[in-house]
């Protein structure tokens, strides 16, 4: 077993490669090798993370129990939006969209969670605003691409 902070090296390498990959996928041409090939390489980082998330919470679960709900999270809607676009039965679109768009948005809250108090440089932001808002803001995000996709509107090819 890798040693705690070994660990969380993985993590967080896995994490911000996600992260960066993310907007590769997303603007890629849908119908080019790029998409599809980024797509695989981001779901391979986000099941790294999420699964060394789940490790890291295991190790310090008084501490860390939010990590685990985090993993959780962004992998039930990493898993089903992946697997859409494999299968492509009918509606798949949708989900798969909702899907990645969602789980991108899990790693973007938890990067802001456990970073934002270093990255504006305010030591006193509470948990709850740190998660509160920008969650607020993501799902409002996903709801709005959600639509669009519904609406026929994205992805554009």
């Amino acid at each position: 077993m890798l040693a705690e902070t070994e660990l969380r090296v993985f993590h967080v390498a896995a994490g911000l490669v996600g992260l960066a990959l993310g907007p590769i996928v997303m603007w890629a041409p849908k119908r080019g090798r790029l998409h599809p090939r980024s797509g695989d390489w981001y779901f391979l980082a986000v099941t790294a993370s999420c699964v060394s998330a789940a490790a890291l919470a295991v190790l310090d679960l008084a501490r860390l129990w939010f990590f685990l709900v985090a993993a959780i999270g962004t992998y039930a809607f990493a898993l089903p939006g992946y697997l859409a676009a494999k299968r492509r039965r009918d509606g798949w679109l949708l989900t798969h969209v909702v899907g990645v768009t969602s789980s991108y948005a899990g790693l973007v809250i938890a990067f802001l969670v456990t970073n934002i108090r270093a990255i504006l440089g305010l030591p006193d932001i509470s948990f709850a605003v740190r998660l509160t808002v920008p969650m607020f803001v993501c799902t409002c995000i996903v709801g709005w691409v959600g639509l669009q996709v519904h609406r026929g509107r994205l992805p554009r090819q």
